[in-house]
């Protein structure tokens, strides 16, 4: 979601098929477009064991030309993260108005 409420609904949602679906000591990564640059959504996705691997420098993905804040995001529990990049360039910029992030895991 674009709005703020919506994004923390969006993620109670989360929590609850987490809780429901995905038992507490199986790795588990969830990635993808979260609208969110700020630290709030780190702190909802850590109940669940979810810690950011890519809370880094160089992981600016929006826009897709000039990127200046990080709304994507992947976030693991029980998995080694072995290489993370974000791919520059006019092919990336001309498919999205997010660059992506390419990610590698060690179980």
């Amino acid at each position: 979601g674009l709005i703020g409420t919506s994004r923390v609904r969006q993620i109670h949602q989360l929590q609850k098929f987490i809780s429901r679906e995905v038992p507490d000591r199986v790795p588990l990564l969830v990635a993808g477009d979260f609208n969110e640059w700020g630290p709030k959504l780190h702190g909802m996705l850590a109940q669940h064991g979810l810690h950011n691997a890519t809370g880094m420098p160089g992981c600016l993905t929006y826009p897709a030309r000039l990127p200046l804040v990080q709304l994507d995001h992947i976030y693991v529990r029980g998995l080694t993260p072995l290489g993370l990049k974000v791919p520059r360039g006019r092919i990336w910029w001309r498919m999205s108005d997010h660059l992506p992030l390419i990610a590698e895991f060690q179980v």
